[in-house]
């Protein structure tokens, strides 16, 4: 081990920052400063980033520490700038991801402007989507089936098996009945059924989950609630249909 001098450290630093770092070779006397100078350079700069404080002076001065350690050139005046001389330094394109258009005027909530992405313009073929892949403003358009979507409302006034999308209005005047869900639903299909005549608390209508589970149970579903109306969805195999609302 080399006999340490004071006042004279071995000056060795870190690689990106250009931080002071200890040594085995250096006294007490030298290092300890060392560190101190280092940590507090350090706290510095994570308080005013977590803080959201980091305005252009900092900015500034993080860039003119970044050349110092990266050897660069100090004739330049922002992180933009810097991040050219990174590129030209790396062999990157100056537009290789996204065109930094604007820092100026931010304080801490540095949010930079972007021009066109990797040369894509703001289109949609701009950014893959071919005119063949666009979707006309219809529900068939969009993935939506006659299954999935609502049928006009019927009026009930007996048993039957109700339609994916169906809403029944149904009349209780004659007393209860069963109303029957659809057969091998779709997921996503939904039925509602009404109390059109306020008479579900003393004629109850009775929905058969015809075959597929009710929120997991093999019961039907009563509703015998006066003025009582319901939307059930069908969800899978496994859940079943469920009170959608």
């Amino acid at each position: 081990m080399t006999q340490p001098i004071l006042g004279k450290p071995v000056d060795e630093r870190t690689s990106s920052l250009g931080l002071p770092l200890p040594s085995l070779d250096n006294m007490q006397e030298d290092d300890v400063p060392r560190l101190r100078d280092a940590l507090a350079r350090l706290d510095a700069l994570l308080a005013a980033l977590q803080t959201g404080k980091a305005g252009a002076a900092d900015l500034t001065a993080l860039a003119s520490e970044l050349r110092g350690a990266l050897g660069l050139k100090a004739a330049t005046k922002d992180l933009q700038d810097l991040a050219a001389e990174l590129r030209a330094a790396l062999g990157l394109k100056a537009d290789a991801n996204a065109v930094v258009t604007s820092w100026a005027g931010k304080k801490g909530d540095v949010a930079p402007v972007f021009a066109d992405l990797g040369g894509r313009p703001n289109t949609l073929a701009g950014y893959g989507i071919a005119d063949g892949a666009a979707k006309a403003n219809t529900l068939a358009g969009y993935g939506i089936t006659d299954a999935h979507s609502r049928r006009p409302p019927e009026v009930k006034y007996g048993t039957f098996t109700a339609q994916p999308g169906g809403v029944y209005l149904c009349d209780m005047t004659v007393g209860p009945y069963v109303a029957a869900l659809p057969v091998n639903p779709p997921f996503g299909c939904l039925v509602t059924f009404v109390d059109m005549v306020w008479k579900f608390d003393v004629s109850p209508l009775t929905v058969d989950r015809n075959g597929q589970p009710m929120y997991f149970t093999g019961e039907n579903y009563i509703l015998d609630q006066k003025c009582q109306g319901r939307t059930f969805m069908y969800y899978n195999e496994y859940l079943g249909w469920v009170v959608y609302a």
